[in-house]
């Protein structure tokens, strides 16, 4: 029986330990799987051998930096056959190289036995363990000579790989830095590609900058790794001054090489066709004028926006990538104009801007396409009182009312917030007095009613009185905590643009109401200024009789 529990024992820890490292290497092939495919930055260099300054030093490693971050949100890579062969011949040749040093170390070996004082016997058997040694080595030598050739035939029609893509230390920051600084600009080099290699970057980014007074023409090179093999080179001329827009539309240039994808054929139907000549389209940044039948776009994410005068824009992003021909219809929505009239509850002196735009002569007339309308009231004093009006409340030739409140929101949202900061703080410092009132209090009480009659009634009382003063103080301390809370929350809740309502005046009624207002406003500020020029002016006479007095007293003193 005991060999049986222990056979039992040993089959369980057998089986245990099998699980565990099958877990182990399915974990380790996945992992090898699932390695990403990085792309790694170095900092770039001037062309031109000339001083420079702080600013142009530092943008040296700020370009690469903001390359590398608007390429952040990549997926990842499609490896062709060729590049997945590179790596498999660098470990191969790497292997190689050691296989060499050793051939070497050991021919070194056996030439030296020549030169010492070994007897006949000894001296044979020396060399024929050198020769023996060597010819292991040369035979493994030629093995992976002959594995190279299988995986060229081997990969020669092989398929391509997609890895997901990730930056060089997942920092957008971290820029590439080699050790050995005489190889430094040699990107081709045995010495440079090991490095790289090293740092298991598979993609190097490196470029030149060329300047010319206010402008810069920056050229940026894709190297692959292992193998340093070159995509080609990107221009990109802006001025120096907005390194940001250079450094976007060198990463846009630069992610179908990263990404290596097969093109997309994309067909643009109209269906106002008679509307093509007239309309253009915008590829994220790319404009095409007029809209193209035909268009070729790279695998991914794509904006388009297409634009017609007197017609709705029309936008949209799409992933182009999983088939090889698209087909897109645009029916251009003409814009309807609509008329609506906006009243002020509260007559607020100020202007109107509404979707982007400002109103006209402070009319409160605008036209709308149907649409909502987004927009703001801005007051004499800088405050901005947001509104909007939602597509079914908007009419031709309706009119809307506009609870507007001129009040600094942000300075409201500040004072509710530091009044409801010093509620709570009070509230806080409070609950030690109730706490220590209460429980001693609560202690004596108990031990009274258990028949503890030692307990002294008048501290009793004493406690009693100042615990309901606890109480209440604490109470009402927390109700002012509560309505500064609301009261905060209404202030912020005020940031939010203000919904019109509709208003049963007429849209003649609200425009001629509006004009009364401006004239009103206009009226009271010629007043204000009547006012102020009469006293200006009034200071000015007593100035000047004031003057006279002390004129006269100084006369009749001499």
């Amino acid at each position: 029986m005991i060999y049986n529990t222990k056979s039992r024992h040993y089959y369980v820890l057998r089986f245990l330990l099998i699980i565990i490292t099958i877990f182990f290497s399915i974990n380790n092939i996945f992992a090898e799987e699932t390695k990403p495919w990085t792309i790694g930055a170095k900092a770039f260099t001037y062309s031109q051998d000339i001083k420079r300054s702080e600013y142009e030093k530092a943008v040296l490693k700020t370009i690469p930096q903001l390359i590398l971050d608007h390429l952040h949100g990549l997926k990842g890579r499609n490896v062709p056959a060729d590049e997945l062969l590179d790596r498999k011949i660098d470990e191969l040749v790497k292997e190689r190289l050691a296989l060499f040093l050793e051939l070497s170390k050991e021919s070194k070996v056996r030439d030296s036995y020549v030169l010492k004082d070994f007897s006949g016997y000894q001296f044979k058997k020396n060399i024929s363990l050198s020769e023996k040694k060597i010819a292991e080595i040369q035979e493994k030598i030629e093995a992976n000579l002959e594995q190279q050739e299988k995986l060229i035939a081997q990969y020669k029609d092989g398929n391509s790989q997609f890895e997901n893509f990730a930056l060089y230390k997942n920092d957008s920051d971290s820029l590439f830095e080699i050790s050995d600084k005489n190889t430094e600009d040699d990107f081709f080099s045995y010495n440079f590609s090991s490095e790289v290699t090293k740092a298991n970057i598979n993609g190097l980014i490196t470029g030149t900058i060329v300047t010319y007074g206010s402008y810069a023409a920056v050229s940026v090179e894709l190297i692959l790794y292992p193998g340093a093999k070159s995509t080609g080179v990107i221009t990109e001329v802006g001025s120096f001054s907005k390194i940001e827009t250079i450094a976007k539309n060198i990463a846009y240039r630069l992610i179908p090489k990263i990404e290596n994808s097969i093109p997309c054929d994309v067909t643009i139907n109209l269906v106002n066709e008679d509307l093509r000549k007239d309309a253009k389209l915008t590829v994220d940044s790319i404009i095409y004028d007029p809209i193209p039948k035909k268009l070729v776009l790279s695998t991914g994410v794509h904006n388009l926006t297409f634009e017609c005068k007197n017609f709705r824009k029309e936008s949209f992003s799409y992933g182009f990538g999983y088939e090889k021909k698209y087909v897109i219809e645009i029916d251009f929505v003409e814009n309807v104009p609509i008329q609506t009239a906006f009243n002020l509850k509260t007559p607020i002196q100020g202007n109107l801007f509404y979707n982007g735009t400002q109103s006209d002569d402070n009319v409160i007339s605008v036209k709308i396409n149907n649409h909502g309308v987004l927009g703001y009231y801005l007051t004499e004093d800088e405050n901005s009182l947001f509104f909007m009006i939602p597509k079914e409340k908007i009419e031709n030739g309706s009119s809307v009312n506009l609870n507007l409140i001129n009040i600094d929101v942000g300075q409201n949202i500040d004072k509710r917030r530091k009044m409801m900061y010093i509620s709570y703080s009070a509230l806080i410092c409070s609950l030690p007095y109730l706490f220590y009132s209460y429980s001693n209090y609560n202690n004596l009480y108990r031990s009274y009613s258990t028949g503890n009659h030692n307990i002294d009634l008048n501290e009793l009382q004493t406690y009693q009185t100042m615990s309901y003063i606890g109480i209440g103080l604490s109470a009402g301390i927390g109700v002012w905590f509560i309505y500064e809370l609301v009261q905060y929350l209404i202030a912020a809740n005020k940031a939010l643009p203000v919904e019109a309502k509709k208003s049963s005046v007429t849209f003649e009624q609200s425009v001629s109401d509006f004009e009364s207002m401006q004239l009103m406003f206009k009226a009271m500020a010629e007043e204000e200024k009547k006012r102020q020029e009469a006293e200006k002016q009034l200071k000015e006479e007593n100035k000047t009789t004031e003057d006279s007095l002390s004129q006269e007293n100084i006369e009749e003193k001499q």
